[in-house]
């Protein structure tokens, strides 16, 4: 299986910093944020690994490992990471497992996401803020939606911005990318699942709440992330 980093964001709320800095090349105690993330996948039998770079692209191209495929969102000021694994496309056709470079987990996370023989979103069933990317799911943790603002009662747990598909799912996943492509709609998150798509999916919760994680948005989160990496 491979796995697709989306690493293209300028992110505007860590400035100054990355105005010279890639978001995902930042460091935390010495090391690039996106480096922990490499080393996870490998250490977890992940080598075939996918990153998508967009702003400061030669920073990361200079430091990204050499069996890194590289592949550049030309478009990243103007697109959202939804049209980042559009460009990857040819690298999702017998299942891939996505993932966001400016999210910090434990390493335990991803070797049981790796481990795991299904199709899945990680979700940490402790947190529970409307305000966040939550996800809904049956009592058989097979999720029916992913989205912002859920009414609270409906949310299993916020997602840990990790998915992995198997091959049919991967499918059914990336026909909607390509669909959403080809209406121009270039501006649409990745993360936010259409719930009429997942009713083509089987797609399961996999709860991660024992582990620390934290997504890196702005100088607060960094700090956080300090004690996560």
């Amino acid at each position: 299986m491979k796995a697709i980093i989306l690493a293209a964001g300028i992110g505007r709320r860590l400035y100054p910093i990355t105005e010279t800095v890639p978001k995902s090349m930042i460091q935390l105690n010495g090391k690039p944020i996106i480096q922990y993330k490499i080393d996870a996948l490998k250490a977890a039998g992940i080598h075939d690994i996918v990153v998508v770079v967009g702003h400061l692209k030669e920073v990361l191209k200079a430091s990204l490992p050499k069996d890194i495929t590289i592949i550049y969102n030309d478009k990243f000021r103007t697109t959202n990471n939804m049209y980042s694994l559009w460009l990857a496309r040819e690298h999702t056709k017998d299942g891939f497992m996505l993932l966001n470079a400016d999210v910090i987990h434990d390493n335990e996370i991803i070797r049981r996401v790796v481990e795991a023989g299904y199709s899945l979103i990680a979700v940490d069933s402790s947190r529970s803020n409307i305000k966040e990317l939550n996800v809904s799911c049956d009592q058989n943790l097979t999720i029916n939606r992913v989205e912002f603002n859920l009414p609270q009662e409906v949310i299993y747990g916020e997602s840990a911005q990790i998915m992995k598909l198997d091959k049919n799912d991967a499918q059914v996943f990336m026909r909607n990318v390509n669909m959403q492509m080809g209406l121009g709609k270039l501006d649409t998150p990745v993360s936010v699942i259409p719930q009429e798509l997942l009713k083509h999916m089987d797609l399961k919760a996999f709860d991660i709440s024992q582990y620390q994680w934290r997504e890196i948005d702005d100088h607060f989160d960094l700090n956080i992330a300090s004690m996560v990496a």
